[in-house]
């Protein structure tokens, strides 16, 4: 693999011998190397003349299409590649017609054609006893499958890719796949039972990849779907889920999906009603991430944390506490009509119960300006009135109000 040093050789050979009968093979020799330096356009110059020089040589020009069929491949120019591959394949006599119809089905399949690309590759593996190309074969045949959202036939076709290939080098990526058609049959399915089943694989499959290929590149994403399956699983799999969040959190800094991550370790831990750990985590993927589409979700969600462990502090008569945290939801959300009003009332009630009266008839005040009718509002600041002392005037406000309560109440 000394390219630079080959491709001094092979140019000596045709400055010196240039009507040696080898000269085509010393030509495509040349190509081959620059291919394998990534200089395409060189490389295809020569192809090019090699075609043009020696139409007549066979091996020549069956040599020259299936490296033309790889430089268009490495360009991702699989329409240009089938097309080559399509005219070696359909030389029937041809001693590599086998080879030039496997790559034609790679070419399919990299075109996204998955149906004439399934039909390519099961031709192939009907006729071909190469085990190397057989293993991609049959692997290509159920991610055909896959790709066409037959995701019944994918599974059967992985599971049966396992069974004969029990150690290839494909093992890793087959579990993968039957990992994600599982899921998809899951989705699909009306049966809780089936649902569950399906998932329970799911999860059997990703769990195979992390205890028998530790090192495999597919571990981020295996982690981070896994946590999302335990989650799908149900509650008694929580801290499953949650233990694999933290983990990719930890292991991937800096992976794409890490504010995702935090957003489900964050709802996680507040549904298992650790606040604490939840603020936590909402306030890393608000600080970190602001620009993230889960920001607005996190930010909301994190108010109704602090309304949460307001309205808990707030029956403990821990006031001082409620306050503070009803006072952070209010700074995270006050403009939702639907639950600003619920924490100006705990942060009201909080602060009477401070004998913070000035701020508790503020709060119920703010509340009755943008609803006159809300009675808890009301039997509030009647109470807050109430506890100012006799005053004639604070009592008539109070009785005023709760007569407005009573009338409500009716």
């Amino acid at each position: 693999k000394n390219y630079p040093k080959a491709l001094v050789v092979y140019r000596q050979f045709k400055t010196q011998y240039p009507k040696h009968e080898m000269m085509a093979q010393a030509m495509l020799g040349e190509a081959w190397t620059l291919f394998q330096q990534n200089d395409l356009k060189s490389a295809k110059d020569i192809v090019q003349k090699v075609r043009a020089q020696f139409a007549n040589d066979a091996i020549a020009s069956l040599d020259s299409q299936f490296l033309l069929g790889q430089m268009l491949i490495t360009e991702k120019n699989y329409a240009a590649a089938e097309k080559v591959y399509q005219q070696i394949a359909t030389q029937g006599d041809n001693p590599r017609a086998s080879d030039a119809l496997f790559l034609q089905a790679e070419t399919l399949f990299g075109l996204g054609r998955f149906q004439e690309a399934l039909d390519h590759f099961q031709k192939f593996a009907d006729a071909n006893k190469d085990p190397q190309l057989l293993e991609t074969a049959d692997f290509r045949i159920a991610a055909c499958y896959y790709g066409l959202h037959d995701f019944a036939q994918a599974r059967d076709n992985f599971r049966t890719f396992l069974q004969r290939h029990p150690t290839g080098k494909l093992v890793p990526d087959a579990l993968f796949h039957l990992g994600r058609s599982y899921f998809e049959i899951s989705q699909k399915a009306t049966d809780l039972k089936v649902v569950q089943a399906n998932l329970a694989d799911a999860v059997k499959n990703y769990e195979l990849i992390r205890a028998k290929s530790p090192n495999s590149e597919l571990l981020t994403e295996v982690t981070f779907q896994l946590g999302y399956l335990y989650a799908y699983l149900g509650t008694h799999d929580a801290p499953k889920s949650l233990a694999l969040f933290q983990e990719f959190v930890e292991r991937w800094p800096e992976n794409h999906l890490v504010p995702e991550a935090l957003y489900q370790i964050a709802h996680n831990e507040f549904a298992q009603s650790k606040f604490a750990a939840a603020i936590s985590a909402y306030k890393q993927l608000i600080d970190k991430y602001p620009e993230n589409d889960l920001t607005p979700f996190a930010v909301h969600e994190i108010a109704a944390v602090y309304r949460t462990v307001g309205g808990a502090m707030l029956r403990q008569e821990q006031f001082a506490q409620a306050r503070d945290a009803f006072q952070n939801s209010l700074a995270l959300y006050p403009n939702d009509t639907r639950t600003t009003p619920l924490a100006q009332i705990g942060f009201g009630e909080a602060c009477l119960g401070l004998n913070q009266l000035d701020d508790a008839e503020n709060a119920f005040n703010q509340i009755l300006t943008a609803n006159p009718q809300n009675t808890t509002a009301q039997f509030d600041l009647a109470k807050v009135y109430l506890a100012q002392g006799k005053n004639p005037s604070t009592n008539a406000k109070a009785v005023d109000l709760l007569n407005k309560v009573m009338a409500s109440a009716r």
